[in-house]
């Protein structure tokens, strides 16, 4: 245990922060939610300010500035650790940390919310880490979470995982008929104010190659046709007709997480869809 804490400590003094919010988030997905919606929240911190550092949004020393108070966040959570030790100890024994980790289904949670668009997908994705870790078997579920996702991330996520997520929801917006953009899923550009469209058949596409997948949750307005094309391939899929606020999206999404529960989710999905 002493050693994982000190080769966490060291990759933060070498600034490689990627190493260590993967170690982190292997041990809270097993042993602490809370702390795992935490250390989610700070790694969309993290990109959020690399992306708005890369485009001149913010100068180099606001960069320096914010990015060390990241650091420092990140050392908290490793004290914590020390804190509880005893909580985490039984991971570490006899490699069960990565046994336990291969037998979790994935609950793979992609969003985006870029240009004009006023969506809270921090909130959203709080409210559902919350909802998940008052669940009976919360420990059987890994709930994977990637913000500013672009159009080659949604492919990534889900085909180059070591593990395929069983269950994709994806958060955000998406539009009909935009002179600019056309419709589809509004995902991130390069920038923080470019939008990508990604259209339906194209997100088809990608889902018709995501063998393990079984259900599909499109949490947009308007999303029911991207659903129609997207079930030819995957078993469930749940998806917007109309338009529908932030609130109630987030509100949905939390609420729909812990009413049906993921091992008893591909039971309920159909009635859902009949209701909306």
């Amino acid at each position: 245990m002493d050693e994982f804490i000190n080769d966490l400590i060291d990759s933060l003094r070498d600034l490689r922060i990627d190493n260590v919010v993967k170690e982190l988030n292997s041990l809270f997905t097993m042993a602490n939610p809370d702390l795992q919606t935490v250390l989610i929240i700070i790694d969309a911190n993290r990109n959020r300010l690399t992306r708005h550092h890369l485009a001149g949004i913010i100068s180099y020393d606001q960069y320096i500035q914010e990015h060390n108070k990241i650091i420092d966040k990140l050392l908290k959570l490793i004290e914590e650790i020390k804190t509880r030790i005893n909580q985490y100890l039984p991971f570490f024994l006899g490699n069960k940390l990565k046994k336990i980790e291969n037998q979790k289904d994935i609950i793979l949670f992609l969003g985006a919310n870029p240009g004009r668009f006023d969506i809270d997908i921090r909130k959203e994705v709080e409210q559902i880490s919350s909802r998940l870790a008052l669940m009976k078997k919360r420990d059987s579920f890994e709930f994977k979470v990637k913000l500013d996702v672009t159009p080659l991330d949604i492919q990534r996520s889900l085909l180059e995982m070591e593990k395929e997520p069983r269950f994709f929801h994806f958060g955000g917006n998406s539009i009909i008929n935009d002179p600019n953009y056309g419709t589809g899923i509004v995902l991130a550009g390069k920038t923080p104010d470019e939008i990508k469209v990604v259209k339906g058949d194209v997100l088809s596409s990608i889902f018709s190659r995501a063998n393990e997948l079984e259900c599909v949750f499109l949490n947009s307005c308007n999303t029911m046709p991207y659903a129609i094309d997207i079930s030819e391939h995957i078993p469930y899929v749940v998806a917007m007709n109309q338009y529908t606020t932030d609130k109630f999206a987030i509100d949905f999404a939390s609420h729909f997480m812990k009413r049906s529960e993921p091992v008893r989710i591909l039971n309920t999905l159909l009635i859902i869809v009949l209701m909306l």
